[in-house]
C-alpha cells in the first residue's frame, strides 16, 4: 500500500519515512536508512524522518550515529519539546541517566505542563531511587493528563517494585478505567499478577493487551514466558511465532525464542537465533550472555568468558552486568576469589547497578564469609526493587545465619507477603523461628503456609516433625496423612520422613507399607522417565516446527 501510494505521490516525505519504518521493524537497517535519507531530502525542513532514523540507529547499537541524527532534529527544530523527548528517551535507554534528566528538564521548560516529560523523569528519579520524587511528577503527569496511560503504568509499577501490590493494583486498574484497551498498561499489570503467581488473572489480562493489540510485543513475550513455565510450551511457541512475523527486527522476541529452546535442550537451534542476534546488533549484551551460559553448561570455560567479555560492554546496563555476573562466576569456579570481587566492583562503578547484580554481588560475599557486606548489597538490592522475593529469601536466610532474628523475620514476612504461595519462604521462616526458640511462631507460620500454598507437602513435613519432636504423636500423623492427601504426585521425601516417624513410635506395620510406597514410587519414576524422554522429544520437534516457521527458515 505504501509503494502504490509512493506511485502516485513519489516525493511524500511521510510516505517515505512510513515505508522506511517499516522496513526497520523487518530488520532491513540498510534499505530503511536509503529511505529514510530519501524523506529527508523530500522535506528538508521536517524533522520527523531524522528522528525516525535516530531511533532505527539506537535500536541497531549504533549509539553515536543516532545521537549525531538527534542533534541534527534539535538544531532544525529548537522549539520542538517532542525532538528532545525523543533523545532524551533514547539517553535513557542507553543509562546516561545524568544527560536524559537534563533534556526532559528542557522540554519542561519548553512545556511545564507535557505530561510524557514529567511521566518520564519520574521514571528517571525512581530509577535514581528517588520515589517520592517520581510518585510527584507521576502525580503532575496525571494532573496535566488524566488519560495518559503511561503514568498510570510507569506510578503502578513503582508502587509494585516497593511491595505495596495493593496500590498498584488500585492504580493499574484506574489507568485501565480512564484509558480503555491499553496494551502496554494491561501487559505490566499482566506481569505483576505473574510474579505473584495469580495465573489465571495475569493470562485475562494478557488477552485483553492482545484484544486491544494483537501484534503488542510485551504482551506476546509475557504471555508466551508465562505458558512456557506452567508446561503450555506449544502453545508458547505460537505466541513467539506472533509476535515474530509482527516485528522480525525486535531483539527481545528472538532472544525469548532461543530461550525456548534452550528450555527444549535445542542447542544447536538457540545458537542459530542467538547468532541472529548479534548479526543485527554485535554488542547485545543478552545474547553474548545466554551464549556464554550455554557454552559454561558444556564445560567450555574459555569459551563462555569470551562471550561474557564481549557481552560485558553492551550499552544496556541490564545485559552488560549480567556478563560482568558471569565473569565473576567463573572466576569465583576458578578460585579466584580476589579477580570475581574485582569484577563485581567494576561492574557497580560503570554502571548504576540493577537489584539482581547487587543480590548476586552479596551471595558472593556470603559464599567467601564477609557477611557483613553480603547483607549491606542484599540490603542495597531491596531498596531498588522491594517486588523480588528471592533477595528478601536471601536476606532472611543470611540473618538467619547471623542470629539476628528480628531483621530475619521481617525479610522472611516482607517475602511472604509479596508471594503468599512461595512454600520456601515460610519454611526457611518457621525454622528460623525454632532455631530463635519461638516454636509457637513457628507454628503459626506453618498454619499460615498450609493454606496459601498450593502445594505445602514440605511444609506439612516439616510441620508435622515438629510436632513429633514435641511429642504431639496424634497431631504429627494427621498432618503427615494430610501432605499425602494432598500431594499431587508421588512425593518420596514425604514417605521417607513418615516411614521414619512410624517406625520411631513402633508402628512397624505401617512402617512397612510406607517403606513398600517408596520402592513403587521408584519403579514407576523409571518408567515414567523413559517416557518423559520420549514426550520431550515429540514436544520439542513440534516447538521448532513452529518457530522455524516463524523465522523463515
Amino acid at each position: 500500500m505504501l509503494r502504490d501510494g509512493l506511485i502516485a505521490a513519489p516525493g511524500s516525505c511521510s510516505l517515505l519515512t512510513s515505508l522506511a519504518n517499516v522496513l526497520g521493524r523487518e530488520g532491513k537497517a540498510d534499505e530503511a536508512r536509503l529511505v529514510y535519507n530519501q524523506a529527508a531530502a523530500a522535506d528538508p525542513t521536517s524533522s520527523v524522518p531524522i528522528l525516525a532514523w535516530a531511533s532505527l540507529e539506537g535500536r541497531v547499537g549504533l549509539a553515536d550515529k543516532a545521537r549525531s541524527l538527534f542533534e541534527e532534529a534539535e538544531h532544525m527544530s529548537p522549539d520542538s519539546e517532542m525532538n528532545i523527548r525523543a533523545w532524551a528517551a533514547f539517553e535513557a535507554a542507553q543509562g546516561n541517566h545524568h544527560v536524559a534528566r537534563s533534556l526532559y528538564q528542557r522540554a519542561l521548560q519548553l512545556k511545564p505542563d507535557d505530561a510524557v516529560s514529567l511521566q518520564a523523569l519520574g521514571v528517571l528519579e525512581n530509577r535514581a531511587g528517588k520515589t517520592k520524587a517520581a510518585r510527584e511528577l507521576f502525580r503532575q503527569s496525571l494532573t496535566a493528563d488524566p488519560g495518559h496511560a503511561y503514568a498510570w503504568q510507569a506510578w503502578a509499577t513503582l508502587e509494585w517494585h516497593q511491595g505495596n501490590i495493593a496500590a498498584a493494583r488500585w492504580l493499574f486498574q484506574q489507568g485501565a478505567d480512564t484509558s480503555k484497551a491499553h496494551a502496554p498498561l494491561l501487559a505490566s499489570w499482566a506481569n505483576m499478577e505473574a510474579r505473584q503467581q495469580h495465573i489465571k488473572r495475569a493470562r485475562k489480562l494478557y488477552h485483553q493487551a492482545l484484544a486491544s493489540d494483537a501484534s503488542h510485543g510485551p504482551s506476546l513475550r509475557g504471555l508466551a514466558s508465562m505458558e512456557a513455565r506452567t508446561g503450555r510450551v506449544r502453545r508458547a511457541a505460537r505466541l513467539y511465532q506472533r509476535g515474530h512475523s509482527a516485528d522480525a527486527s525486535n531483539l527481545h522476541t528472538l532472544h525469548s525464542i532461543a530461550q525456548l529452546h534452550r528450555q527444549l535442550h535445542q542447542r544447536q537451534e538457540a545458537t542459530a537465533v542467538l547468532q541472529q542476534m548479534l548479526e543485527m546488533d554485535h554488542e547485545q549484551g543478552h545474547a553474548w550472555h545466554t551464549l556464554g551460559q550455554m557454552e559454561e553448561e558444556q564445560g567450555q570455560l574459555q569459551a563462555a568468558n569470551d562471550c561474557y567479555q564481549r557481552g560485558s560492554s553492551s550499552s544496556g546496563i541490564v545485559g552488560a552486568l549480567l556478563n560482568y555476573e558471569g565473569l565473576a562466576r567463573l572466576a569465583e569456579f576458578a578460585g579466584q576469589a580476589d579477580a570475581a570481587r574485582a569484577v563485581f566492583k567494576k561492574g557497580l562503578d560503570e554502571h548504576a547497578p540493577t537489584s539482581r547484580f547487587l543480590r548476586e554481588s552479596g551471595l558472593f560475599e556470603k559464599r567467601r564469609g564477609d557477611l557483613q557486606r553480603a547483607a549491606e548489597l542484599l540490603q542495597q538490592s531491596t531498596s531498588l526493587d522491594r517486588s523480588d522475593e528471592k533477595t528478601w529469601l536471601h536476606w532472611g536466610l543470611l540473618e538467619r545465619r547471623r542470629s539476628n532474628w528480628q531483621t530475619a523475620r521481617t525479610c522472611f514476612k516482607n517475602g511472604a507477603e509479596l508471594i503468599p504461595h512461595n512454600a520456601d519462604i515460610h519454611q526457611a521462616w518457621a525454622m528460623m523461628e525454632l532455631d530463635a526458640g519461638n516454636q509457637k511462631g513457628a507454628r503459626a507460620v506453618y498454619q499460615k503456609a498450609a493454606t496459601s500454598c498450593p502445594r505445602p507437602v514440605p511444609v506439612l513435613v516439616d510441620w508435622a516433625q515438629l510436632e513429633a519432636s514435641c511429642g504431639n504423636i496424634d497431631q504429627a500423623r494427621d498432618l503427615f496423612v494430610e501432605a499425602s492427601q494432598k500431594a499431587q504426585d508421588s512425593h518420596m521425601p514425604l514417605y521417607q520422613a513418615w516411614e521414619a516417624f512410624e517406625k520411631s513410635y513402633g508402628s512397624s506395620k505401617v512402617a512397612e507399607r510406607l517403606k513398600a510406597a517408596q520402592l513403587q514410587i521408584e519403579r514407576d519414576n523409571a518408567s515414567q522417565h523413559a517416557e518423559a524422554q520420549q514426550h520431550q522429544a515429540r514436544l520439542a520437534a513440534s516447538v521448532t516446527q513452529h518457530i522455524l516457521a516463524a523465522l523463515g527458515d
